[in-house]
């Protein structure tokens, strides 16, 4: 299904391409299907003529002439063949030789025949430009669907599930974003923690009473080498752990281009290309409604020759379709904006290099609600648009 703006005239579309195809094909069809028929008239010619040459007491002989058509050239040759019997054609051969006859067709087999090659249109810069037009085809998403509430393409039932679709998703995204808004803007190693560090360090790292007479280690010296046996100062340790597994300080050589930093810098060029493919989809789905003629809704049905589905295609919208198309882009794109900074901090916040990856793919599952959405509880007729 597909919206797209107004083209300049001369120049096609995916639609009447389809239409120049459907007709080159009936073209062809219609050449094609009288060549049974032919084939059998052509069989019966051929036994007539060997038993005609047999009762003469003439020699068999070989003719090199095209296996297709040749009634215009026997019918030259002075052969009259009626195109009206289906099976006993009446054949009327004229007195002749064989060699008089064997002459005659030797002079049809020089001419073969063949099918005329199409007609090709000239292509000029102009044509070649129209692959650069764009054009909106609809898409397996809620926000796309939304657009044909009230059409016959959903009718009643369907546009109200559109509807609480719509809304349900609105809702999750606010509740994914007010999550990470009030839980994650906030880095867990901030100035506050590296104070609570050096005080834990004078107290208890350093404490008579904490010390190990088996191994003659300090706390703090058990927890800088990460001794797993510790039973107190766990979040230390876990602490340490991943700052050690982030930054890589002893990493040298080419190990330590791929540090936490690395993979933070490819996690939000990642999040920031999602939200990008995000905003370029709702811009094209508004500019290719606000392209259409204002008028009443017109939509009309076409079926692929090719997969055999049916799409649907705009002529015309009225006038409040298209503020409704200017809230939902002013809505995506104020979600996209939010998302963009929710995200940055959410994934530069994140210490855990494994729970960086994590967090990037969980940051991507809140633009693919919609689609989610589409996925598991459109309706059929929806799914078809």
């Amino acid at each position: 299904m597909a919206a797209s703006p107004v083209f300049p005239a001369g120049e096609l579309n995916d639609v009447e391409i389809l239409d120049r195809i459907n007709e080159r094909f009936a073209e062809l069809e219609a050449s094609v299907s009288p060549v049974p028929v032919l084939e059998a008239r052509i069989s019966e010619l051929d036994r007539l003529v060997k038993a005609l040459i047999t009762q003469r007491g003439s020699e068999t002989f070989e003719i090199n002439v095209d296996e297709h058509f040749p009634h215009v050239r026997l019918a030259e040759a002075g052969i009259n063949i009626s195109e009206h019997d289906e099976h006993d054609s009446a054949l009327k051969f004229p007195t002749i030789s064989g060699k008089e006859f064997e002459s005659e067709v030797s002079k049809l087999s020089r001419r073969r025949s063949s099918f005329d090659p199409p007609k090709m249109d000239t292509i000029t810069e102009k044509v070649l430009d129209t692959q650069t037009k764009e054009y909106y085809r609809f898409g397996e998403s809620t926000w796309d669907l939304f657009l044909f509430i009230g059409t016959g393409a959903l009718g009643p039932l369907g546009s109200c599930q559109t509807f609480v679709l719509a809304v349900v998703n609105v809702i999750m995204q606010i509740v994914f974003v007010g999550i990470a808004w009030y839980n994650f803007l906030e880095p867990e190693v901030d100035e506050r923690s590296i104070l609570d560090a050096l005080r834990w360090r004078r107290s208890s790292g350093h404490a008579l009473s904490e010390y190990d007479a088996q191994s003659q280690t300090s706390l703090a010296e058990r927890v800088c080498s990460l001794d797993k046996s510790l039973h107190i100062s766990g979040l230390q340790v876990s602490l340490l752990d991943n700052i050690r597994k982030y930054v890589k300080p002893d990493a040298v050589g080419f190990e330590a281009v791929f540090t936490g930093q690395m993979l933070c810098l490819v996690a939000l060029v990642c999040w920031y290309l999602m939200v990008a493919k995000e905003i370029n989809h709702a811009l094209a789905l508004h500019r290719g409604i606000m392209a259409l003629p204002r008028g009443p809704t017109k939509i009309i049905s076409r079926e692929n020759p090719f997969t055999l589905v049916t799409h649907y295609r705009f002529l015309s919208i009225p006038y409040r379709r298209k503020v409704i198309s200017s809230f939902l882009l002013a809505y995506r794109l104020f979600a996209a904006c939010l998302l963009i900074y929710v995200g940055t901090f959410f994934l530069v916040y994140t210490v855990n290099v494994t729970e960086l990856i994590l967090n990037a793919v969980a940051l991507g599952i809140i633009l693919d609600i919609d689609d989610l959405l589409f996925d598991a509880l459109a309706t059929t007729p929806g799914r078809h648009l």
